[in-house]
């Protein structure tokens, strides 16, 4: 099961990256295990045009360049261990072993990262999806909710 264009992602040709990154696109963009990743301005803006919260899905790369342009709400998903994070992504079947192992070593770097920052306003601990999924939601209703 791989990722499907304007499903998953949107595909681009890496010219096109580049240009798009030249033309200032991008709310944010990272390079993660070889690949390149990006937020467009116009995807924000459309979404809320039409009255919607964004939920961005980015590393801590992405995270702080969005804290750089924008006001975020910032929330850490943290696995529950890195042994269930390498499981996780070995059952995707996208990625190669090197490119798992690779990831595993960026979350430690990034989960160490995040222990000693203050990029993140929340930390969820993802053992369960279902609770995780239920814990973010109320921390978004909360963020939006207006101060008292």
């Amino acid at each position: 099961m791989g990722e499907v264009e304007g499903e998953d992602y949107r595909f681009v040709s890496t010219s096109e990256f580049d240009a798009m990154v030249e033309r200032g696109e991008f709310i944010e963009w990272a390079t993660i295990g070889g690949h390149r990743y990006g937020t467009t301005v116009a995807s924000v803006q459309a979404l809320a045009a039409e009255g919607k919260v964004c939920v961005l899905d980015v590393d801590v790369q992405g995270a702080i360049a969005a804290r750089s342009d924008l006001r975020p709400y910032c929330v850490w998903v943290a696995p529950p261990s890195f042994g269930a994070l390498r499981e996780r992504l070995t059952e995707r079947g996208t990625e190669s072993e090197e490119e798992i192992s690779r990831r595993v070593l960026r979350a430690r770097e990034e989960i160490e990262f995040s222990l000693t920052t203050r990029c993140f306003d929340k930390v969820i601990v993802n053992d369960d999806f279902d609770a995780a999924s239920r814990e973010l939601r109320e921390a978004v209703l909360e963020a939006l909710a207006p101060s008292a």
